[in-house]
């Protein structure tokens, strides 16, 4: 028995790369297998200058070292288009949706950026405790808060969580039911198991000596008995939540980051930062466009086997753009050698194992989130009903399966270049 404890990495999920040379990308077809020949992909007319230089290679810390940020930069000052001088920085913090959060930031001043990190900072601590379903919090009222008192009467909320709990719902159907956030019950056996493997590899007296083994499916139907997204009832002229199961739990951790990233990055052009990045552990939000001659910035994917190598591939990403990556190499446990990974599939209610990495392109990073989710789960034929769907949202989708085979919708693949 053996789990990997989870160590966050600065370099995160997604994050600004550079030096990843040319690669083949097979295209995902509609209705059919993924065997057709690869297509090298091409930069598409952009270049690398000093805007992201340095920003591959950062090393891996432990969770203590990282709660003490937050930390700024030195900062810099660079030169943009038309001879423009622009303060550049970055702001790193770990006290969030369990992760590491930075904004990258091009200023005119260096008071606009640190300003710029303050509401960064702020309004992601204050979307974690909204979102949060494993802890309360002085006049907060939270998920966890929705599944102990939302039974007995309608609960009154702010905005920005009945719009997540709405946006959640509306989207359901239109993914076939991959996502669902009122599965809260079987996810939370998954999360305790995750956790007792955890702290007994961590040699703890909590979870030392027992013996563990995986839930059985019938502890597992009797939990999603009370999944019913039905029950979970908005009244919008009131913006109050209803549960109409006590047994149901909510949990909206498949999107509840992307979420808040496309909430703080909206906050933050209200607050005049015209240009920058913020990348949310694997949830990467672009706010306006590069300050030099580029048109597109460039993210890069991490490798789902970070012990492999550290970048898969580097894509292409317009102005006011979110990429997101859902994996099974962060939050996952191993048993008798088998990985286990945190996401949950509603038809076998046990971990998803078709992919390695899933990434969404797409303009709502909200969106980008919730929809990684879904095809992480969703097989090839499924997949395609669901992007039917979201034809107007224009989302484009890059899939690694276990045997580390890349294949991506054709309206991204020129703009992906595969690490060598």
């Amino acid at each position: 028995m053996k789990a990997k404890k989870k160590l966050l990495a600065l370099g995160l999920a997604l994050s600004m790369l550079v030096g990843c040379g040319n690669g083949n990308v097979g295209e995902f077809n509609s209705g059919g297998s993924n065997s057709k020949d690869g297509q090298t992909s091409s930069e598409t007319g952009t270049s690398e200058t000093g805007t992201s230089q340095g920003e591959s290679g950062q090393g891996m810390l432990t969770k203590e070292e990282l709660q003490k940020m937050p930390f700024l930069g030195e900062g810099t000052w660079i030169t943009g288009k038309n001879g423009e001088k622009w303060y550049k920085n970055k702001g790193t913090f770990y006290d969030a949706f369990d992760t590491v959060i930075q904004l990258t930031g091009y200023t005119k001043d260096e008071e606009t950026f640190k300003k710029a990190f303050t509401i960064c900072q702020s309004e992601f601590q204050r979307l974690h405790k909204l979102f949060d379903n494993y802890h309360e919090y002085d006049d907060v009222t939270n998920l966890m808060t929705l599944n102990r008192t939302a039974s007995k009467a309608p609960v009154k909320v702010e905005d920005e969580l009945f719009s997540l709990l709405q946006f959640s719902k509306d989207n359901y159907d239109k993914t076939l039911g991959k996502v669902n956030i009122a599965m809260g019950k079987p996810l939370a056996i998954w999360h305790g198991l995750r956790e007792t493997v955890t702290a007994e590899n961590e040699h703890d007296p909590a979870g030392a000596g027992k013996t563990i083994a995986l839930p059985t499916k019938e502890a597992l139907n009797e939990a999603n008995r009370h999944s019913n997204l039905d029950d979970l009832v908005l009244d919008e002229a009131n913006r109050t939540v209803q549960i109409r199961d006590p047994e149901l739990q909510l949990d909206a951790g498949a999107v509840a980051k992307g979420y808040a990233t496309e909430l703080v990055a909206k906050k933050l052009q209200a607050a005049g930062l015209e240009h920058g990045i913020i990348s949310a552990g694997g949830n990467v939000k672009t706010i306006g466009s590069p300050v030099d001659d580029r048109t597109q910035w460039k993210v890069g994917i991490m490798h789902p086997r970070p012990e492999q190598k550290d970048v898969l591939a580097t894509v292409l990403v317009s102005a006011d753009t979110a990429m997101v990556t859902s994996g099974d190499y962060q939050r996952y446990f191993e048993l008798d050698g088998v990985r286990y990974a945190h996401i949950i599939d509603p038809e076998t209610l046990f971990p998803a194992k078709r992919y390695t990495s899933v990434s969404v392109r797409t303009a709502d990073s909200g969106l980008a989130d919730y929809l990684s989710t879904t095809f992480f789960i969703a097989d090839e034929n499924e997949a395609q009903q669901i992007l039917a769907h979201y034809r107007d949202a224009d989302v484009d989708v890059i899939w690694v399966d276990q045997q580390m085979n890349v294949t991506a919708t054709p309206e991204i693949l020129p703009d992906i270049e595969l690490a060598p």
